[in-house]
């Protein structure tokens, strides 16, 4: 009779292991792979060793890309860049609309939603800014160097 309450248990009451409830080890894999790996690409510093060898011209020529789809390209990033910006402002607006309507699941899926506007953006600036500049893997403190401070190459 114990073994079977045991077994009963076990069924019903799944609390004696609660990271295997929750997928603690799949959450963990998730939140690596989508968020903290392409932070430390992007926001980690390189290495000398690291550094990309093909440079903007040798990716040009290999890829045969003419100045005028280059600028056309260009064109097209920064257009994108503002569409994502627009549209995070759009929905910011809306968030806060939602937010002093007492609505809180709302507002933070439309957060979430601005969040992913705004990463899109400087997605779209930042391939623009490396064809502006002429140079390939640049870090995300050349990146706020060029864009925000007006430095130059």
């Amino acid at each position: 009779m114990k073994k079977l309450l045991s077994g009963v248990g076990r069924a019903f009451f799944p609390f004696r292991n609660p990271k295997r409830m929750v997928g603690w080890d799949q959450l963990q894999e998730s939140f690596n792979s989508f968020v903290r790996d392409p932070a430390k690409e992007v926001l980690g510093r390189r290495n000398k060793k690291t550094k990309t060898t093909e440079t903007f011209e040798q990716a040009v020529t290999r890829l045969n890309i003419s100045e005028e789809d280059l600028s056309a390209r260009k064109k097209t990033f920064f257009r994108t860049a503002l569409f994502f910006v627009v549209m995070a402002v759009a929905l910011f607006i809306y968030t806060v609309d939602l937010l002093f309507s007492g609505l809180l699941l709302a507002t933070f899926i439309a957060l979430v939603l601005v969040v992913i506007a705004l990463a899109l953006a400087f997605r779209e600036h930042f391939w623009y800014t490396q064809m502006q500049q002429r140079r390939l893997g640049i870090t995300f403190n050349e990146w706020t160097g060029y864009t925000f401070r007006g430095n130059k190459r």
